[in-house]
């Protein structure tokens, strides 16, 4: 791992976490993007990290959340989809996550060197 991917990723951890306590959770990919384009990562190194810092953010916040929830709102929404437990619906928050976080990054290596060949 690179210098410069270390500290993108930390960036975009960083970054995403505290998009997620104070912004929608769809602000978050385009923080990603950003971050990809100006740190001016190649596009594996950038899927990679950015759907591991999206995937922990949101697993991280989803634990905190939960464990403030008096309503059992996850319990209930696991029941709705078919019985699907606690521990498995953190599951599906952390794929979820990883998804958004590696489309992100995705996109944002290709923006990024679409705008880097235009340029010279």
């Amino acid at each position: 791992m690179k210098t410069k991917d270390l500290i993108a990723f930390i960036i975009m951890a960083i970054g995403s976490a505290v998009m997620a306590y104070f912004l929608p959770w769809w602000t978050i990919p385009f923080w990603i993007i950003l971050v990809v384009v100006l740190m001016k990562l190649r596009t594996w190194p950038a899927i990679i990290y950015s759907g591991l810092a999206v995937a922990i953010v949101w697993v991280g916040f989803a634990r905190w959340m939960s464990e403030k929830d008096t309503a059992e709102i996850i319990e209930k929404t696991g029941e709705l989809m078919g019985g699907i437990s606690h521990q498995h619906m953190m599951h599906i928050t952390l794929l979820i996550g990883f998804i958004t976080g590696i489309l992100s990054g995705w996109f944002g290596g290709i923006l990024g060197s679409v705008i880097r060949s235009e340029a010279k």
